[in-house]
């Protein structure tokens, strides 16, 4: 089996290569914007809306 280098990386570390396939779902707002969206939908909401021109 062939194998990436960030793949080969993270075995190193002691991570199995399962987890460098794991998405990870973040549900919080960063730091730097709680001041602007109470919610984490408000935030992408507004994310995409930027991505999209609107």
């Amino acid at each position: 089996m062939m194998e990436n280098y960030i793949t080969r990386y993270a075995n190193e570390k002691g991570y199995s290569t399962r987890e460098c396939y794991k998405p990870i779902r973040r549900t919080e707002v960063p730091d730097q914007f709680k001041h602007k969206y109470a919610t984490y939908d408000e935030y992408i909401d507004a994310l995409a809306d930027y991505i999209n021109g609107y």
